[in-house]
């Protein structure tokens, strides 16, 4: 038989699932959550409903702040699944939490309306633990990596030699941070092309023509398989696709930046991801092996300075704000 102790044990269960789902157990919500279990052992029996009424409203309050869509019982058995089972993080996708969970996560994170719907919210998988407050953006986190991998190739040039005078072995880390480097340009920059045909996808997947719908998702309707897109289509066509479907111009057919990495930044990028020793059709030279042993530091940031250019523009062509929607996307490094 269910007891009003067990009913108020459920709602400061309840309380900590939210306080889980909003990111509050890490503002004092864990020592909340304890004295409430505390008092609730010690509690005289009379009193059990008015503190059940006080955290039912402190419910509320969050309901109403987040445009709650799951009822108590919902949010507790997603709170129970997120933290069953591999010890770690777990994800829920922008676009998850907007349709099924709360209308105004705004409410914990402030730029939400700014946030990509493929970006990813991170949670611990235990309940007692401070969830990182944080999104995972994909672009961002690859982006981060090229940069990365530009600073450790800027810090081996800031010794003033060539390859002539370097150290062997200091030239060999320098080639392999420039390799790294354009490599990341380019995984950076496919994760953002994706992450615009995904959201575009999925925001407007009802009305969207077939062949766009095709080409956002690498897909044939057809013959209902797999068709890949190749990244020189995705460079040109996905943008202008989302512009389609937004409303906004975009035409990136004559862009110096989307030509260089289309003509310069793809032999490199081909090289470095297909390496090979046979001769190139066209030009009788080792163009795949003079790709990973001879890439200059000009080159990869020249091609780095293009993909972040081209990432802008995109933004703005879309009416986006870029300092809002890809805050991290900071090249001024680039441009001195």
């Amino acid at each position: 038989m269910r007891t009003r102790l067990d009913e108020l044990l459920e709602t400061i269960h309840t309380l900590e699932c939210f306080y889980y789902l909003v990111h509050e157990l890490r503002d004092n919500g864990h020592e909340h959550i304890s004295r409430l279990k505390e008092l609730a052992t010690v509690l005289p029996k009379d009193k059990y409903r008015e503190l059940t009424k006080d955290i039912r409203s402190d419910i509320g309050r969050i309901r109403r702040e987040t445009g709650c869509l799951m009822s108590d019982d919902q949010i507790r058995r997603l709170v129970q699944q997120m933290t069953t089972g591999a010890m770690g993080y777990i994800n829920l996708p922008k676009w998850y939490i907007d349709r099924y969970i709360f209308k105004k996560f705004i409410r914990v994170f402030p730029r939400w309306p700014h946030i990509p719907l493929h970006a990813l919210v991170q949670y611990d998988t235990r309940l007692e633990a401070d969830s990182p407050y944080s999104i995972l953006v994909v672009e961002e986190m690859l982006f981060d990596e090229a940069v990365l991998m530009w600073q450790n190739v800027s810090r081996i040039l800031s010794d003033g030699l060539d390859f002539r005078t370097r150290h062997k072995e200091v030239q060999r880390e320098l080639q392999t941070f420039l390799r790294a480097a354009l490599t990341a340009t380019y995984r950076f920059l496919e994760a953002y092309l994706n992450g615009l045909a995904y959201d575009c996808f999925y925001m407007f997947h009802d009305g969207i023509d077939i062949e766009d719908h095709d080409a956002l998702g690498e897909w044939n309707s057809k013959s209902k398989k797999i068709r890949h897109v190749s990244f020189e289509r995705k460079l040109r066509i996905y943008p202008e696709i989302c512009g389609k479907y937004l409303e906004k111009a975009v035409d990136f057919s004559d862009d110096p930046d989307a030509d260089t990495l289309l003509v310069e930044g793809k032999a490199l990028r081909d090289g470095l991801t297909h390496p090979s020793p046979f001769v190139d059709p066209k030009t009788q030279e080792f163009e795949k092996v003079v790709a990973n042993i001879s890439i200059k530091p000009e080159q990869v940031k020249r091609i780095l300075l293009a993909a972040c250019k081209y990432t802008k523009r995109i933004e703005i062509m879309l009416g986006r704000d870029p300092a809002r929607s890809v805050p991290w996307l900071d090249f001024s490094f680039l441009e001195t």
